[in-house]
């Protein structure tokens, strides 16, 4: 397989890899809700997600800046819209429809939540007012929605703002990850392990696991770009930063995990998707990620995501509901039957749509390409430098 690597530059292009890595974030996360909690780290398929999506939406704003001089925010919140809710709406209705037939209950509360990108704080405040959560379990994945959507409120505005003075858009972006940081340990200090489900699901307390991707995002649009691939793409680095990621993964001590290792995954995630994304350094990994399978899947990762909680739902009311395994296996085929068909049937009906209004949908799909017409490679780096083991709990929870 031959594939270009982009630009490092903010562009409209499709990044290499990334879809891949998409793939590999709806896989944990699936996985770990399909029974495999105990060694499989679902909430680091949450994390990179919000580091796909931070990295992915900074190069698309940076680019519309440096082509258009602004950011025409009211076609950037209508393209989201046509992304987000034609999938969201059918897992909606979908998941509510089944979750009454099985004989349980949706509160008006919860659509409106749902719609308004507001349910993690919603399933917060029943928490802390009524002791639990009573929420339908094929909503439990929607607050990590909500997070992404409640940043892109304000962000495109903040790119506007800032993105003609790149050091202060970047000094500004690492002051609000590390007041992030200091926020999570205050109130992890003072309330012990009590608000572990707080820090895990709130904007105000994860919002820099997105933020990390913007910041490299920036970076690579800025003149220390190859520098910065270079040196991310020194085996010591990505050694390290895969160490740093494993020992996130072990380590269980609750004050760690509520604090420090978002803010560790974050920054371990910025050399490798450098390096998988951006350089030819980790070549077979991006080979395996540019494979039609991992490309298919990240294509359909977003509707996998909404939908993999109502194919365990079925199956959990099924008569396979005593055989973990085959529930499973059927669940799991549910879901890429499911989101095939909402992929296709659905999304992909809004793609000229979004086009109408400024998405770049498509641009930059991988074609074979004859090597000779590559630039030359950087020095050390090969090429140019250039988003309870299943869930029928409320909220879902994952480790890593």
């Amino acid at each position: 397989m031959v594939y270009s690597l982009p630009s490092p530059a903010a562009s409209f292009d499709r990044v290499v890899g990334l879809d891949g890595l998409r793939a590999v974030a709806v896989s944990l996360v699936v996985a770990a809700h399909l029974g495999l909690s105990h060694i499989v780290p679902g909430g680091f398929g949450v994390t990179l997600f919000f580091f796909i999506s931070g990295l992915l939406i900074t190069r698309l704003l940076l680019a519309e800046w440096d082509a258009e001089g602004r950011i025409a925010l009211g076609k950037f919140y209508i393209r989201r819209l046509l992304r987000l809710y034609p999938a969201l709406v059918v897992a909606i209705t979908l998941g509510g429809a089944l979750t009454v037939a099985f004989g349980g209950t949706i509160f008006v509360g919860e659509l409106v939540a749902l719609l308004l990108y507001v349910f993690n704080y919603y399933g917060l405040f029943l928490e802390a007012t009524i002791g639990s959560a009573d929420i339908a379990a094929p909503f439990g994945v929607f607050w990590s929605l909500s997070i992404e959507e409640q940043y892109y409120a304000l962000y495109p505005m903040v790119v506007g703002r800032l993105a003609g003075n790149p050091r202060r858009f970047i000094r500004s972006l690492v002051i609000v990850i590390v007041l992030v940081l200091v926020w999570r340990i205050a109130i992890a200090s003072l309330h012990g392990n009590h608000l572990e489900e707080r820090i895990y699901r709130s904007t105000d307390t994860r919002v820099d696991s997105i933020l990390y991707g913007a910041v490299l995002a920036l970076i690579l649009n800025g003149p220390a770009a190859v520098r910065w691939t270079r040196w991310a793409s020194q085996w010591r680095i990505l050694l390290l930063s895969i160490g740093v990621l494993i020992g996130c993964f072990v380590l269980r001590d609750p004050f760690f995990r509520n604090t420090v290792r978002y803010s560790l995954q974050g920054i371990a995630l910025m050399p490798l998707v450098t390096a998988i994304c951006f350089s030819s350094r980790l070549a077979p990994i991006t080979r395996a990620l540019e494979s039609r399978p991992a490309v298919l899947i990240g294509k359909w990762s977003y509707a996998m995501y909404l939908l993999h909680p109502i194919a365990i739902m079925v199956f959990e009311q099924s008569a396979l509901r005593d055989m973990p395994v085959a529930s499973a296996f059927g669940a799991f085929a549910l879901t890429i039957t499911a989101a095939y068909l909402t992929h296709h049937e659905v999304e992909r009906r809004f793609v000229g749509l979004r086009r109408t209004f400024g998405s770049h949908a498509g641009h930059g799909s991988r074609v074979p390409e004859n090597r000779s017409d590559r630039e030359p490679p950087i020095a050390g780096v090969g090429d140019p430098a250039l988003e309870g083991s299943s869930q029928s709990s409320s909220q879902v929870r994952l480790g890593g």
